[in-house]
């Protein structure tokens, strides 16, 4: 059975799951998280801040809404993961970018771990 996180990542982002051999499968919500940090990761790299910003919205609204596994998992596999890729640099930038809830969440990871 799909995860809420699963199912509205898939559909809100069909093209982070296009890929001849990910289509028709079922990934498990971390395994789903992981590839749309590397997909943030790939718009941070290409300088696309309008779909950036789309992307940590949705997970926003993800968080502030999802249980309490499913707010572990963005914790452990999307946040703390963008945490690594982090510089002073573009720490300011990316959190402007955040909605209020997950900048928080965000911020709280980074001291945290």
């Amino acid at each position: 059975m799909e995860s809420k996180i699963e199912k509205v990542l898939k559909q809100s982002f069909p093209d982070f799951f296009a890929q001849e051999n990910l289509q028709g499968l079922n990934f498990a919500t971390y395994q789903i998280l992981k590839i749309v940090f590397e997909q943030s990761v790939k718009q941070i790299e290409e300088n696309n801040t309008e779909r950036l910003k789309e992307i940590f919205e949705i997970v926003d609204n993800l968080y502030q809404f999802g249980s309490l596994y499913d707010k572990n998992a963005i914790e452990n596999e999307y946040l703390l993961a963008l945490s690594t890729i982090e510089n002073p640099i573009s720490f300011g930038k990316h959190l402007k970018l955040m909605p209020k809830t997950l900048k928080g969440v965000f911020l709280k990871s980074i001291i945290e771990n």
